[in-house]
């Protein structure tokens, strides 16, 4: 897979996901991009213009609640939030974007595949918390403190 994308717009054409799309994405050389409101600042004409490549699998994955013991899949495609709530689950979150921090959860077991702004390099690398709005798995299951 992989491939890039181009993406132009103002502040107040964004009514998508674009900083989930934007999260590990390959930057412009030379430049930070802008996300209103977010600290990724080009600052020249409030405009978001990423060359970013196409983001690795989400989905793939089992998700177990360590609690319980119950276990999710998750498909291609599909966040652990999104499966956890369709499934009733009652879990905080908000922003869906990892931008905000709600949906995060402790890490027991397993590695994730990170794709937030809240988390920090050093934070990511001990794998011991995930916003599970936006983070896929790198093994084959992850096992949260839920």
């Amino acid at each position: 897979m992989g491939g890039l994308l181009g993406l132009s717009m103002t502040c107040s054409e964004s009514r998508f996901p674009l900083y989930g799309i934007m999260r590990g994405g390959l930057r412009t050389p030379g430049r930070a991009d802008y996300l209103c409101g977010e600290r990724h600042a080009r600052g020249d004409d409030d405009t978001v213009d990423p060359v970013i490549e196409t983001p690795a699998k989400m989905g793939g994955f089992t998700v177990v609640l360590a609690r319980s013991g119950v276990e999710y899949f998750i498909p291609e495609g599909e966040t652990i939030l999104n499966v956890l709530l369709d499934a009733g689950i009652d879990i905080d979150y908000s922003c869906e974007l990892g931008i905000c921090g709600a949906c995060e959860q402790r890490v027991i077991s397993g590695i994730p595949e990170h794709r937030d702004s809240i988390l920090s390099e050093e934070e990511q690398a001990t794998n011991t918390r995930v916003m599970i709005c936006c983070a896929g798995c790198k093994t084959d299951r992850l096992v949260l403190d839920l």
